[in-house]
């Protein structure tokens, strides 16, 4: 649970998700979030190397 609500957190943080989207976040499964979380990253990650 702690780490469901740390990867949540992370994704209101980086702006990914609005704070009022914390229930539909909490009520996903962990392997959700990390995918999420992991597509995201990457995202961004390509985005800074174009």
């Amino acid at each position: 649970m702690a780490k469901k609500q740390k990867i949540v957190n992370l994704l209101i943080l980086e702006k990914i998700f609005e704070p009022s989207q914390r229930t539909y976040l909490m009520d996903q499964p962990l392997a959700e979030l990390e995918k999420m979380f992991r597509y995201k990253k990457k995202e961004e990650s390509s985005n800074k190397h174009s």
